[in-house]
């Protein structure tokens, strides 16, 4: 098609797709890689070969005023033969008849049978246009572009409230203004798309598209609804086998409470479905850094950065992947790109103040905070909470707190607010913010923020002098670290946190330098984390830090130089 109806022939070939996908014994590649090759001149048998197909459905879409042509053809991968053809010349308004006889003919032709009936379309062509539209710019994922999507598809559901799918294309536009760093208050992104979500559901129980943006959404949400997401996802998948996002969700939640077994298996099912797919293809390379792995991880990160080197998402990952090993340079090469491509990205401007924050540049980091507060403040206030400790500035940190608690729900959030509680004397608050948090984290399977708020209760449990609680909670943090046989960084340091937390000074230090060896480089965690304040001007962790700040250091003075050049 012309570029400006490729909105209407993507549209059409993703209908035409979803009804075949709901087939049990079809499998059908999903849309990110059915959609790779659109408008390539291409080798049907190399196409059939990376897609894992037997059979190829093409054609091409033409608008002319009121009129629409489709041409369908299902080949034969393996010899090139056509198995149907057929050409629509018809009215714009029998687009929707159109999309059922080509499902039809070629459920018919592979011999297979469509479930139940066609579904019937109540709303105008122009509607569905406007949707088609809004879908095309959503699948992009900018910034600006999102807020036009969720425009257009706040007016399709004032005119038509009864129209199902567009609910689940507004909470999927949340959802992906989540994941993309466009959203100012991340929680009011996520209960939006819940919103959206579960009133698609309402008018249509059956629409699978509902059920799995819900289940995104809860997985996204602070407040620990992983059971629910995986339900929706579950349901998703129930009703549409062939749904590679719902499976590679799934897996996303598998990987977060570290079931990294069975994550890698669905994983792997999902690019069966869906082989191209980038998202799905970053969550593997996710799963590979958890395992260990970190050469397979790299390997995806950077084939897949050849083949698409503006992807937000994927250099907003890359990076995060550099900086994790300690390799500041070139994590924040990366993340630079980001922003050249999203200026206002804000998980981009997250992750370079951090940057900044770790090598010592505050002015910088300043910098960047200052941009994004412009324009998401909310967003930002653990970024300032953490500069302004650092600095030293603690009216500032009392202040972000207090914003954090009146319009954050992150679990974050609970550690700041427990600092504070103790800080203004009420210890009994600050221990319930704490166990609250641990008993949310330890359902939800979140190990990580469990381990957090362990630390954080262990600190008080030792400030209180209170030798039983510590005791006992210094064995269970021990015990739930050391179920792995070889610790990464980032459980090396939880350990030297732990023994920080009860002043052991010696020990800490000697945790804190093996995470260094193996590339701990973040040195914002050991000046900013509570349970390092009554060991960090010893003798034994200022020695570690200063090699620490040293590394960081000499990483700065590179970026510089590669900047003045």
């Amino acid at each position: 098609p012309n570029k400006d109806q490729e909105y209407l022939s993507d549209g059409i070939a993703e209908e035409i797709l979803n009804v075949l996908a709901k087939i049990p014994k079809l499998q059908v590649t999903s849309r990110s890689s059915s959609f790779a090759f659109k408008g390539d001149k291409i080798n049907l048998s190399e196409v059939a070969l990376k897609l894992g197909v037997k059979h190829i459905l093409e054609g091409s879409v033409r608008k002319f005023g009121n009129r629409i042509r489709i041409t369908a053809q299902l080949i034969d991968a393996a010899t090139d033969k056509h198995v149907w053809s057929e050409t629509y010349d018809r009215e714009l308004l029998d687009v929707f008849a159109i999309q059922d006889e080509i499902s039809l003919s070629v459920s018919n032709a592979l011999r297979v049978k469509l479930l139940g009936k066609t579904k019937t379309h109540s709303i105008s062509v122009d509607t569905y246009e406007q949707l088609l539209i809004a879908r095309s710019i959503i699948v992009r994922g900018s910034t600006n572009g999102l807020e036009l999507a969720i425009k257009i598809l706040k007016e399709i559901i004032l005119n038509e409230p009864m129209y199902a799918e567009a609910y689940a294309s507004l909470a999927s536009a949340y959802n992906v203004q989540y994941l993309s760093g466009g959203s100012i208050v991340p929680e009011q992104t996520t209960l939006l798309a819940i919103s959206m979500a579960n009133k698609a559901i309402e008018l249509d129980p059956k629409l699978s598209s509902g059920y799995s943006q819900l289940g995104r959404a809860y997985s996204y949400d602070d407040s620990f609804n992983l059971a629910k997401a995986l339900n929706a996802l579950t349901t998703a998948y129930e009703l549409n086998p062939n749904d590679a996002e719902s499976l590679q969700d799934r897996a996303l939640i598998l990987q977060q409470t570290g079931q990294l077994t069975r994550s890698l298996a669905i994983v792997n099912k999902a690019l069966q479905l869906d082989p191209l797919n980038i998202s799905t293809k970053m969550l593997l390379a996710r799963i590979y850094e958890e395992l260990g792995q970190n050469p397979k991880a790299k390997s995806i990160y950077l084939t897949e950065l050849e083949s698409d080197p503006l992807n937000t998402q994927l250099l907003f990952q890359y990076s995060i992947y550099q900086a994790k090993l300690g390799n500041y340079v070139e994590s924040e090469e990366y993340i630079q790109r980001l922003l050249k491509a999203d200026p206002n990205n804000v998980s981009g401007l997250q992750q370079l103040i951090y940057l900044y924050i770790n090598m010592g540049d505050l002015d910088s980091a300043e910098q960047y905070l200052e941009r994004g507060e412009r324009f998401a403040s909310v967003r930002l206030s653990d970024e300032r909470a953490i500069l302004c400790d650092i600095l030293g500035n603690k009216e500032c940190v009392v202040q972000a707190t207090k914003r954090m608690i009146n319009e954050r729900k992150a679990p974050f959030v609970a550690m700041w607010k427990a600092r504070l509680e103790y800080s203004n004397g009420d210890v009994k608050s600050a221990i319930a913010t704490l166990e609250k948090l641990l008993v949310e984290s330890k359902s939800a399977q979140q190990n990580s923020w469990e381990a957090n708020a362990l630390i954080n209760l262990l600190f008080i449990h030792h400030l209180e002098n209170n030798k039983q609680q510590e005791e006992s909670i210094f064995q269970l943090l021990m015990k739930k670290l050391y179920s792995n046989s070889i610790l990464s960084a980032k459980e090396l340091y939880e350990v030297s946190a732990s023994f920080a937390a009860i002043g052991n000074a010696k020990k800490a230090a000697e945790y804190l330098n093996l995470a260094f060896d193996k590339g701990f480089s973040n040195v914002v965690n050991v000046k900013s984390d509570w349970s390092y304040k009554i060991v960090l001007d010893s003798n034994e962790i200022q020695t570690v830090v200063r090699a620490i700040v040293a590394k960081n250091k000499q990483m700065l003075l590179q970026i510089q130089k590669k900047k003045s050049h």
